[in-house]
């Protein structure tokens, strides 16, 4: 997946959280979140929970990128294997094959 899907996708999963869309929370859990956030002294307050789905969309992303990145790195290595354990039979069965086409004539 490239760059810009993977951009696309977190443009479009912050568009459906503002429109309400995707963040469904149930009274007690908001009623937690809004009590453990006021209290405490020098606490950082809590991250709103479309930031915290965002990082983790986007954390997901980029782990499912690198993930297909070492597939088709893994690919590519097998294939450029497979091809120069094959090629000098392919030559040598090339080459035996236009000799008998066209035989060398001895001089005399």
């Amino acid at each position: 997946m490239s760059k810009s899907k993977s951009v696309s996708k977190v443009h479009l999963l912050k568009r459906r959280i503002s429109c309400g869309g995707l963040l469904k929370t149930s009274a007690p859990a908001a009623a937690a979140a809004a009590g453990s956030a006021s209290s405490g002294v020098g606490m950082e307050p809590r991250k709103s929970g479309v930031d915290e789905m965002l990082r983790i969309q986007n954390t997901r992303l980029q782990e499912k990128i690198k993930r297909q990145s070492r597939t088709h790195a893994l690919l590519v290595s097998i294939v450029v294997v497979f091809a120069l354990s094959w090629f000098p039979l392919n030559v040598l069965g090339i080459v035996l094959d236009v000799r008998n086409i066209f035989p060398v004539r001895k001089r005399l």
